[in-house]
């Protein structure tokens, strides 16, 4: 683990997991697809596939040297066990160099028999002395889980949701996050709102929510810091549920988290029987875990 960990980041995305530097932001994120920058300057990139069938570290180097040759990289070996004799021994590890035009770049690719991940990260930091943070790193990262949960953490929020939930989108903008889920026949939807106090000056959470809410009418409200909202449908409307023109039913928590100025909010949508058990757990495990 990392010496200091209040200088460290929680980084989960699409089932892996690790901590970075904090200073390191992304400023690419794709489903299986992470860059890092500091200071406007490229520090790490992280890639992850599922691998079908044999697994090659030749195969997949070639292909990252012919997505190089636009850029007159060159891939070469490196010893990474000699260098880093601690990386687990769970992986079948393959160490390489990428020489760019004016520097070179350290890269290690995993390959986990287990859940038959391949991982491939590259450290753009060549001074000697931060191969100690490559270790750091490594030490710290997680490619399957053992539970029935997978943790999604990017920036300052971290959610909680079960493994089957497939990201289907994802959108950080400035003052809205949102990033959503496909679970079997529901849809969950994750926001972050922020700053909390001009988005609440001139109106209630309550109003808030509701333009969020779509149909679902307010049933719990405590004051000024969270509200729910429930539809199910009934009627002629289990009719548009069957044609596929409405969900069957909406959940919706909206809370207000005053001491980092952030509002959450937890929206499902579904074609079956609402479960109201999941989508309190899952609105209970968003959180906002710092200040940005």
């Amino acid at each position: 683990m990392p010496a200091s960990e209040e200088l460290w980041q929680e980084i989960a995305w699409d089932g892996i997991a690790l901590q970075l530097p904090r200073i390191w932001q992304p400023t690419v994120i794709h489903k299986s697809y992470l860059f890092f920058e500091q200071d406007g300057q490229p520090v790490f990139a992280i890639k992850w596939e599922q691998v079908r069938g044999r697994f090659s570290a030749e195969r997949i180097l070639n292909r990252l040297q012919d997505s190089l040759k636009p850029l007159k990289s060159v891939l070469s070996p490196w010893d990474v066990q000699a260098e880093l004799p601690e990386i687990s021994r769970d992986y079948l590890i393959t160490g390489f160099q990428c020489q760019h035009e004016f520097e070179t770049s350290l890269g290690i690719l995993l390959f986990c028999p287990h859940c038959r991940r391949a991982t491939l990260f590259q450290l753009y930091l060549t001074d000697p002395r931060n191969r100690q943070i490559l270790h750091d790193i490594l030490q710290t990262f997680i490619d399957h889980h053992e539970n029935f949960e997978q943790t999604w953490s990017m920036y300052d929020i971290r959610a909680q949701l079960p493994v089957q939930a497939e990201l289907k989108s994802h959108e950080f903008l400035v003052g809205r996050f949102t990033l959503s889920f496909a679970l079997k026949t529901k849809t969950i939807d994750l926001y972050r709102f922020k700053p909390a106090a001009a988005i609440l000056k001139n109106q209630s959470l309550q109003e808030f929510g509701a333009a969020l809410a779509g149909e679902a009418i307010r049933v719990d409200s405590n004051s000024d810091r969270d509200a729910k909202w429930e539809y199910t449908a009934s009627g002629l409307d289990r009719l548009a549920v069957m044609f596929h023109r409405k969900p069957a039913w909406i959940w919706l928590q909206v809370r207000v988290i005053k001491d980092k100025n952030t509002i959450l909010a937890v929206k499902g949508t579904g074609n079956k029987t609402m479960d109201r058990k999941l989508m309190e757990q899952i609105a209970g495990n968003f959180t906002v875990t710092e200040t940005s």
